[in-house]
């Protein structure tokens, strides 16, 4: 029969043969002090990113809507792709941030929301411009053309890569 305190069962657990002292200690350091783990995952994110802008793909695999005419028209050494404008800026400032206990990643870029999410025409802004002229913000639709999240793939290698620091 097994030992009761109050209704409680006690069970204690000696480990003293192998590698199993030292696995535990080093898995629970990696939990104490998550930093470079969280720094790989960060690492991994942006890489996983950069990859969309290259396919024009979204997390889920769907292809971004393509640029409208206007804005081929208007933008003419922007090229073809979406999210891909003169001057890359988004393209070029994923970066990640790393907390205590969690990783975030995206572009400090204004407009990266509305890139992610999509924006109605006028939904950001409506009123004068400098000239006294009724103006919004889009002056059209923008479709979401969502380049942040993780994909089935990217959950898998995130694991991949908690696995190898935990082993």
């Amino acid at each position: 029969m097994w030992p009761a305190t109050q209704g409680l069962l006690m069970l204690t657990l000696k480990f003293d043969q192998g590698e199993i002292p030292s696995a535990l200690a080093q898995v629970l350091g990696v939990l104490e002090k998550p930093r470079p783990l969280l720094q790989a995952i960060g690492e991994y994110g942006i890489d996983s990113t950069m990859q969309r802008f290259r396919t024009g793909k979204a997390p889920d695999g769907s292809a971004w809507a393509p640029k409208s005419p206007t804005t081929l028209a208007r933008h003419p050494r922007g090229g073809r792709k979406p999210l891909i404008g003169e001057s890359r800026a988004l393209s070029t400032t994923i970066a990640y941030q790393v907390g205590d206990k969690s990783v975030a990643w995206g572009s400090n870029q204004v407009y990266a929301g509305v890139q992610q999410g999509g924006a109605r025409a006028g939904s950001l802004w409506s009123g004068k411009d400098r000239r006294g002229r009724n103006a919004k913000a889009p002056w059209g639709d923008i479709p979401a053309r969502p380049y942040l999240g993780l994909s089935a793939k990217d959950e898998r290698n995130i694991m991949e890569i908690v696995r190898d620091y935990l082993l």
